[in-house]
């Protein structure tokens, strides 16, 4: 037979509690921490030597530093540092290196026991990944609302389970997504894949350790080949990277890449194939060449990639066969024994796991605190977490994961299991009672209750209109009185809830058991005077800004309560879009509303009016809206079906609501021709709209607009079409928040606003004009004269968010929808 390799060149591992096989602690520098175990530990061995000669190989742990800073600084700083994410691919190839080292190790000697291997795994994983978890909950409870503090914990539940990938698989969303960013518990989507791989891949070591070499190589190929075939074919599925992002079967391709490193280095066989000691041999040969290769590799993910790259997909090859070379040729090359092996790339490493596992945590809780980076202090950076993310990282290690990884008691496993079971049991309490266990909730909860009208009789739970009322945060304000409701009959609207004031305290959830014995109902028309005073921008503020009241918008988005789901014999029911009614019955006087979630915010001043009038001097509203769905030409298949309806049905009043900037922007190419059908810009990538739509995209699609209107006013159809008003940053609530404390509330400039947003927002005006349509401008509500508040008098958010009004503004201030019903009513 061929001669083996000079061993010294090659990785082999000891036991992952940090014990070589023979049961002697290694003799190396680095070893007094006790951090090399796998994935976590390697060393290499000198068959001339005894088990005590063999020496530590600190080259991994540098990599480990290579991994982990990229993907530190990409969550610190997303902006800059677009490509980090690919660290976590350098972590699943030395992962599955140490990982099958160990196995193929104990197995060819006959030492392999699953419940010693999971034991292992236990001691080190469990004990920081506890305290991680204790401490994200904790935070949690204090900070996060009900519904923020509730997905928290359905990652916490998952994550104790190591299932936190197959739980964010499960939502709505990819990884890049900006809603799934502010969750202090998605990287752990990494570990459960790691676990996942750990419960398949000691069945596969087996049966390779029982192969001959070549079989055995084979079948490590086949499966590897398989998975990445399966990352291949996800990618994209359903629109969206996530699955091959998530799915552990797309992933375990990775790790089994280092598993292939780790049995070409050390065979679990007394014979050596040629095959193999020709790799070998390839490999330290040119060890130097392939370092530099490897370090290509590396450079090119770290420069060529972001988030609007297709990964992983092939692009994982990069960093994986990076890693991989870097791994494979051994730990003699001056990166290796110089870079790699230096002090800090040691100390690092050694501290990944911990490192990773803290520094997200306290990211998010950092940002949601503080969001305006304006007035975030310097302690509470993205930096400055970093480093609290290193002094926690040490901590943990040295007084948590060290002690308990050493200590030799089979009870130290026992008791971190039944740690973990409490702590999934937290978790699914949390999950199920998220109010009870937020305390931001409970003090939110205790001020509105506090600040409302004090409404005392029996229970209703519908609107005058009859239809059900969903229990929701929504809020409107209320008064006991004893008058005789106007307009309303006994027989028509016997449950009216209650009717908004014009002043008075803020709020009275629409939801909870609040009736009163006999309410206030509006006159059916209010006077000019009465309509100047809905404006929130206008007179003294009655109430400062407090932190609960800001962060009471957030997630305050519940329109749809007084509507029902549109028959389906209805005209426009079949056709695409989410499809309510209000006030259904009159549909001698009808009022179609089309366009996205800019058009649901409408939805709450519709009911209001509904409420106020009466069902019998009120139209039937036909609503038809989705989010980020543009009912223009870009859209065809929503936008053809639902005009053509509109044209056959001929209602009295059609209003077209749309948040325009998301799709269409004037940062095109200005001398490309028009598509064949333009396209709309996508809501998730603003960022790159300007290379898909141009300039006579823009211009066509506002051209289609203003023809279809054209047509429709003809038909003697009362056509509103709602323009642009201000929104942004200034009002969003996180932008208001410091700390505990108010930050910045200063009013936007009208002005400024409808500057920024020429020429295309003169383009859809002009276009409305032309087609003898209806201007509606949210602002004459919103702002007095160039001032627009962020706040309304009594030191409430006017907005959930960047762009879209909370309902109980909505339904106060907005007066300028009123001539809408109007045209209806004609």
């Amino acid at each position: 037979m061929p001669p083996r390799p000079d061993p010294d060149i090659y990785a082999t591992v000891v036991r992952s509690d940090g014990t070589s096989m023979s049961g002697q602690e290694p003799e190396s520098p680095g070893d007094r921490l006790n951090m090399n175990d796998a994935p976590n530990a390697t060393l290499i061995e000198d068959k001339g030597q005894s088990a005590r000669g063999k020496f530590y190989r600190p080259d991994i742990d540098g990599l480990r530093t290579v991994a982990i800073v990229p993907v530190l600084l990409f969550h610190a700083y997303p902006e800059t540092f677009t490509s980090g994410f690919v660290g976590v691919d350098v972590f699943f190839v030395i992962s599955g290196f140490l990982i099958s080292g160990i196995l193929f190790k104990e197995m060819t000697r006959g030492s392999f026991s699953y419940k010693s291997f999971y034991s292992r795994r236990i001691r080190r994983i469990f004990p920081t990944l506890l305290a991680v978890l204790s401490a994200t909950w904790w935070l949690g409870a204090l900070y996060l609302l009900a519904a923020p503090l509730k997905r928290l914990a359905a990652t916490m539940l998952a994550g104790s389970l190591f299932s936190a990938n197959l739980q964010v698989l499960s939502l709505d969303m990819g990884y890049f997504d900006d809603s799934v960013q502010t969750n202090p518990l998605l990287h752990l989507w990494s570990l459960g894949v790691e676990e996942q791989f750990y419960i398949f891949w000691p069945f596969v070591a087996k049966v390779v350790a029982s192969l001959d070499v070549r079989r055995a190589l084979s079948l490590q190929v086949g499966l590897a080949a398989l998975s990445f075939g399966l990352n291949l074919a996800f990618l994209g599925f359903r629109g969206s990277n996530k699955y091959a992002f998530y799915m552990p079967l797309c992933r375990f391709w990775q790790m089994a890449v280092g598993g292939l490193v780790a049995y070409v280095s050390a065979p679990p066989t007394t014979s050596m194939d040629p095959l193999v000691t020709r790799a070998s041999d390839m490999l330290r040969t040119h060890a130097r060449s392939l370092t530099v290769a490897a370090m290509l590799l590396l450079t090119v993910a770290f420069l060529a990639l972001d988030e609007a790259s297709a990964f992983p997909g092939a692009w994982a090859l990069l960093p994986t066969i990076a890693a991989a070379l870097l791994i494979g040729v051994g730990p003699t090359t001056s990166l290796h024994t110089h870079v790699l092996s230096a002090s800090p790339m040691i100390l690092v490493g050694k501290l990944s796991y911990a490192l990773y596992l803290w520094h997200w945590p306290l990211l998010v809780f950092a940002k949601a605190r503080y969001p305006n980076a304006d007035t975030r202090p310097l302690y509470m950076a993205p930096g400055a977490m970093l480093l609290v993310s290193l002094v926690l990282a040490w901590v943990s290690y040295t007084s948590i994961e060290a002690p308990l990884r050493s200590h030799r008691s089979k009870k130290v496993v026992v008791g971190l299991g039944l740690a973990m079971l409490a702590m999934t049991l937290l978790a699914a309490c949390t999950y199920a009672m998220p109010a009870r266990v937020s305390m931001t909730q409970i003090e939110l909860d205790a001020m509105l209750e506090e600040e409302n009208a004090a409404v005392t009789t029996s229970r209703g739970d519908t609107t005058s209109s009859g239809a059900g009322v969903n229990a929701s945060a929504e809020w409107t304000q209320v008064k006991a009185t004893t008058v005789t409701p106007v307009n309303v009959s006994s027989t028509t609207a016997p449950a009216v809830v209650a009717t908004a004031t014009t002043a008075g305290k803020p709020s009275v959830p629409v939801n909870a058991p609040v009736v009163t014995t006999t309410v206030v109902a509006a006159s059916t028309a209010a006077t000019k005077s009465q309509k100047k005073t809905l404006n929130s921008s206008r007179g003294p503020r009655l109430s400062p800004p407090t932190y609960l009241k800001i962060m009471a918008a957030k997630d305050d988005w519940h329109p749809n309560v007084g509507y029902t789901p549109m028959p389906a014999s209805y005209p426009l029911a079949p056709t695409s879009l989410d499809a309510m009614v209000l006030n259904d019955g009159h549909l001698e006087n009808t009022l179609v509303v089309i366009g996205d979630s800019h058009a649901d915010m409408c939805k709450p001043r519709f009911a209001q009016l509904l409420a106020e009038r009466g069902p019998s001097q009120f139209p039937t509203i036909l609503y038809k809206s989705w989010n980020g769905t543009p009912v223009l030409s870009c859209n065809p298949d929503v936008y053809t079906p639902n005009l053509r309806i509109v044209q056959t049905l001929k209602p009295k009043a059609l209003l077209h609501v749309a948040h325009w900037y998301q799709y269409l922007q004037w940062k095109g190419d200005p001398n490309a021709p028009a598509h064949a059908t333009p396209p709309c810009c996508a809501a998730d990538k603003l960022d790159t709209c300007k290379t898909i739509q141009n300039h006579a995209d823009v211009r066509a699609i506002i051209a289609t607009f203003q023809q279809d209107l054209t047509e429709i006013t003809r038909l003697g159809v009362k056509v509103f079409v709602a323009t642009m008003s201000p929104a942004g940053d200034a009002f969003d609530f996180n932008h208001m928040l410091k700390g505990n404390s108010v930050g910045a509330v200063g009013p936007v400039s009208r002005r400024a606003f409808r500057a920024s947003q020429q020429p295309l927002l003169g383009m859809i005006e002009d276009a409305v004009v032309a087609a003898n349509a209806t201007l509606i401008d949210f602002s004459d509500n919103q702002c007095d004269g160039d001032v627009c508040e962020v706040l309304d008098p009594y030191g409430n958010p006017i907005m959930k968010d960047l762009h879209h009004f909370r309902p109980a503004y909505a339904r106060k201030y907005l007066g300028v929808l009123d001539q809408v019903v109007d045209a209806a009513m004609r």
